[in-house]
């Protein structure tokens, strides 16, 4: 097993983990990646948890799944996480600058 994170290097990840959740900047395979490492697993053993291959983790990582929402469900439980739409700020600020350019 991998040597746990130290406190400090712990709660950093998690913060950054919540902030980029809270403002919708979490895509699925960079926030598996980060719930992996907040938890110090592997992997298999990150897999083995949540009820995944290894391949499946690996995909997941990699943006080459496209997992159900059951499956999200129950990767995002233990960290308080709902599965749900966010609204794309970057998309909100493109449709203002285009209104201003038609005006």
């Amino acid at each position: 097993m991998v040597a746990r994170k130290l406190d400090s290097e712990a709660n950093t990840l998690r913060d950054e983990f919540f902030s980029m959740a809270r403002n919708g900047e979490l895509g699925v395979a960079d926030g598996v990646r980060r719930m992996r490492d907040m938890l110090s697993m592997t992997q298999p053993e990150f897999g083995e948890r949540f009820g995944l291959t290894k391949r499946q983790v690996s995909e997941l990582e990699n943006g080459h799944a496209n997992p159900k929402a059951e499956t999200l469900a129950r990767l995002g439980k233990p960290f308080g996480l709902s599965v749900g739409f966010v609204r794309d700020a970057g998309l909100q600020a493109t449709k203002a600058v285009r209104r201003k350019k038609d005006a």
